[in-house]
Parts: structure tokens; sequence; C-alpha cells
């Protein structure tokens, strides 16, 4: 399938319906469910990251420049002192990363679960948990397209850590 841009002259109240414009309305539909070149994209991909244990972990996804944002929700129970934290980093090269974005940061003997998302090209986020509201825009965002998101999981004790990633706006999978 082809995608073809609907010109806003064939949009003007009195513009003429044409058998071609019906046709490219026809055709367009099949080129955004199949991820079509030039497509607005709209497959989603999801991923997940734990921990169930003491220690330190990260997950790194790449091809995020295949998406447009993403939505993240992660939780956090410590049943220690030490506690657990879930950040977010992203990266135009897998190697530096950005400022990392706190995800959860439970209270001892309490949870957190969030909700977050992030707008890979303007590096907007806003996150909602069980313990505050917060916005902005991550520090020190690559110059680049993003490719890499990188979440980590800080020393401590957990019970369950972990979370889901999806991004969306993507190619579809053909």
């Amino acid at each position: 399938m082809t995608y073809r841009l609907i010109a806003s002259a064939e949009k003007q109240p009195k513009a003429p319906i044409t058998a071609e414009l019906i046709e490219a309305l026809d055709s367009n539909v099949a080129a955004v469910a199949s991820g079509a070149s030039g497509a607005p994209r709209i497959a989603s991909k999801t991923l997940t990251f734990s921990r169930s244990s003491a220690g330190s972990s990260t997950s790194v996804f790449s091809d995020a420049d295949e998406y447009q944002g993403m939505w993240v929700d992660a939780f956090a129970f410590s049943s220690d002192p030490s506690l657990s934290t879930i950040t977010l980093a992203v990266s135009d090269d897998g190697v530096a990363y950005s400022s990392e974005l706190t995800l959860c940061s439970p209270s001892v003997s309490t949870g957190e679960k969030a909700r977050a998302f992030i707008d890979f090209a303007t590096g907007a986020y806003t996150i909602v948990s069980n313990a505050s509201m917060n916005s902005g825009t991550i520090g020190s965002l690559p110059s680049g397209t993003i490719t890499h998101v990188r979440f980590s999981i800080a020393s401590g004790v957990a019970d369950d850590i972990g979370g889901i990633a999806v991004f969306q706006g993507g190619e579809a999978a053909l």
C-alpha cells in the first residue's frame, strides 16, 4: 500500500470529491495500518523490566527511534530502609545518556506505583504516582533522535519492583 497525503485544497468545503481522492482515503487506511512509508505511525511495542531480589539491575531497549514516545507503568515495594528506586534515561547513541528521571522511589515499608508519559521529540514528561504528580523536560536531552531507553533499578531490597514500557507511534510490523 502507498500512503498519499491529502492536500489542503482537497479538504476545503467546496472542493470536488474525485475518484482519486476516494481512492487515496481508502488506501490510506491500509497504508497507516501496515506502516507504509510516509504514513502516520500508530503501532506500539510493549517491554517489561523487573527485579525481585536485592542489588541493582539495568535494562536497555534499543530501536526507540522507531517510536515517538512511550507510556511507562512502574511499581516498587521496599521492605527495608535501603530503598529501591526506578529511573529512566534516554540516549541517541547508546553510550551517553540524559539525566536520570526518577519514576518510583518508595518510602520504607510502603509501595509506590507510577505512570509516566515521555515525548521523544521534546523530552517532555508527566509522571503521576500515588505519592505525587510532576512534569517537566528530561535534563541533558540528546541532540539527535532518541534511539535507546535505559531503565535502572537502584541498590536496595525490594520484594517487588519493575514495570511495563509501551512504546507508541511506531512502524507497524508487516
